[in-house]
């Protein structure tokens, strides 16, 4: 069960020390809503990215496709033999929904077919531009692949989700960590430390307010991003030394 991280406990940056000797100085000047965000299922209609509203009963067929992807996912099971037939068949009774197509893409990216999955990214995101998870994935792969501009038109460029998506009243606690996650991971390749910082401090609040079984990890791994700015412009000075006394 989720429990609200209060000052005197142990930071969710895994530092070893307290909340309000740690992280909690960093926020407490940062302005950041968190009323917006909800930890259980949103309403189909909250998300306005176009797809089609399922019945109770398809919703939860793929909410088993989640759980079987996040299983093989954690090595704690194998997919089952007619995971990509059901879920290819869920695709094309439903094509005005984009989680089928998310789900396809992350399940050839854990089998390692990266040119199905490729093809099922892109799919989604041009089918269902409005779509978080979509944006998301695009714009990490850009990322990935040094396209810097078109990583900064689909989700670079903004600062919190109700930025991304005005007319939105709720998010889930998910759409949180990914976006800040992602947006602190862009700002270090860019080397912009406030701005890493910025979201790096959304994160540790998320994670304050809304704990889940891998928000430590998530903080840890958004830290040492923010930790290889320094390390990078130290290795240049160091490198431009060297170049000076070569010359």
């Amino acid at each position: 069960m989720n429990f609200k991280v209060n000052r005197n406990h142990r930071c969710p940056c895994d530092s070893g020390i307290k909340y309000k000797k740690c992280c909690y100085q960093s926020i407490s000047s940062v302005d950041f809503d968190l009323s917006s965000f909800e930890e259980d299922r949103l309403n189909q209609a909250d998300y306005q990215d176009g797809r089609e509203i399922l019945c109770d009963v398809l919703l939860e067929e793929l909410q088993n496709f989640y759980y079987q992807l996040e299983e093989f996912k954690n090595n704690s099971n194998e997919l089952p033999a007619d995971f990509f037939t059901r879920l290819h068949e869920f695709n094309e009774k439903h094509p005005k929904h984009p989680i089928p197509l998310n789900y396809l893409y992350n399940g050839y990216i854990l089998i390692g077919d990266h040119i199905k999955a490729n093809s099922y990214m892109l799919e989604m995101y041009q089918k269902f531009p409005l779509y978080f998870f979509g944006r998301f994935i695009y714009a990490s792969i850009c990322l990935y692949n040094k396209e810097h501009e078109k990583a900064f038109e689909i989700l670079g460029k903004y600062d919190s989700l109700k930025d991304l998506y005005p007319e939105r009243k709720k998010f889930h606690v998910s759409e949180g960590y990914t976006f800040h996650e992602f947006l602190v991971k862009y700002h270090a390749k860019m080397k912009n430390r406030v701005l890493a910082e910025r979201h790096y401090n959304c994160l540790v609040q998320l994670a304050s307010s809304y704990p889940t079984h891998d928000s430590t990890q998530i903080i840890k791994t958004a830290r040492e991003q923010i930790e290889w700015i320094t390390f990078a412009a130290a290795f240049q000075v160091i490198q431009n030394m060297f170049t000076e006394k070569q010359v």
